[in-house]
């Protein structure tokens, strides 16, 4: 969050996947951490670009996860970030899909790459 927070990185979310998000968050077992939860939709809200909503997409295991995976195409994502790679296509041209680790890793090679540029 502390890079989208800071405008290096943008979020992008569809109505629908929002409302996808809010209905996880309202599930017994996020009872407890509801006004943590309510905090960080709003400040993401906020912060988030709107994706577009545009042709369904079926590729994910979980069709919920299609929701996701149509939010970073018609964004123009360019990353879909996750913490549960198995849900997703292995290989999708359209967007590189990896675990948190794996984005960090590529951002900080990015980044020293810069750097060291003339």
């Amino acid at each position: 969050m502390g890079l989208v927070r800071e405008g290096k990185l943008r979020m992008a979310a569809s109505a629908a996947l929002w409302a996808e998000y809010e209905e996880v968050l309202r599930r017994p077992k996020f009872a407890r951490l509801s006004a943590a939860a309510e905090e960080l939709m709003a400040a993401l809200r906020r912060l988030a670009v709107p994706a577009p909503d545009g042709q369904p997409i079926q590729l994910a295991r979980d069709p919920d996860d299609d929701l996701v995976l149509e939010a970073a195409l018609w964004s123009g994502a360019q990353y879909l970030i996750t913490g549960n790679l198995r849900d997703y296509p292995r290989e999708w041209p359209v967007v590189r899909i990896v675990n948190a680790r794996q984005f960090l890793e590529e951002w900080d090679q990015s980044m020293r790459a810069c750097s060291a540029a003339p």
